[in-house]
């Protein structure tokens, strides 16, 4: 089997869809009701599952590239890839269990313990899945600066033997016009 097929970095894209098909199976509901600022949000597991993919596709890119080029870090990759995956996991494992609520159940005199558990569980979901956006930024950060500081590395070096070169001939054509 070839290498390039079995590389840590493909587990953020294999872990959403295969739990994501797991959880889409066995949770209590067919949508994932959020609340985040003053709105409910409604989305189903496959709509869940491709926002997680969305997120992932450039870190995944720039895994790949980093792996190509030696210049992954192992503890930084690894470190990535494992809180990545760790985080769709948690959020699919929280909107599969939470049971689906009545909005209107809101507006019912003292708070219905149903609501309670409902809001707290969005609330760390919601949390997580802030931190699953601003890991992947930095990351994408991090990793790009990496590229972009080795592909100008390889660009000065490629100058600097193109003028030892450039010279060496020159020096060569000189010594041979004065024999």
């Amino acid at each position: 089997m070839n290498t390039k097929l079995v590389r840590s970095e493909h587990l953020l894209w294999m872990t959403p869809i295969l739990y994501g098909i797991v959880v889409y199976i066995t949770s209590y509901t067919d949508i994932v009701m959020s609340f985040y600022n003053g709105a409910y949000i409604l989305v189903t597991f496959p709509q869940l599952i491709t926002a997680f993919l969305v997120f992932l596709i450039i870190p995944f890119i720039l895994h790949w590239e980093l792996r190509d080029r030696n210049l992954r870090d192992l503890v930084i990759s690894w470190a990535h890839i494992l809180l990545s995956v760790g985080m769709v996991v948690a959020i699919l494992f929280i909107y599969s269990f939470t049971l689906p609520i009545n909005v209107k159940w809101i507006h019912y005199t003292g708070e219905l313990p149903a609501v309670q558990k409902w809001a707290y569980y969005n609330s760390i979901a919601i949390i997580i899945m802030k931190g699953f956006i601003s890991l992947q930024i930095i990351y994408s950060i991090y990793a790009t600066t990496k590229l972009v500081l080795s592909i100008r590395a390889q660009k000065r070096d490629d100058l600097l033997i193109d003028e030892d070169l450039y010279f060496d001939k020159h020096e060569e054509m000189g010594t041979q016009m004065i024999a």
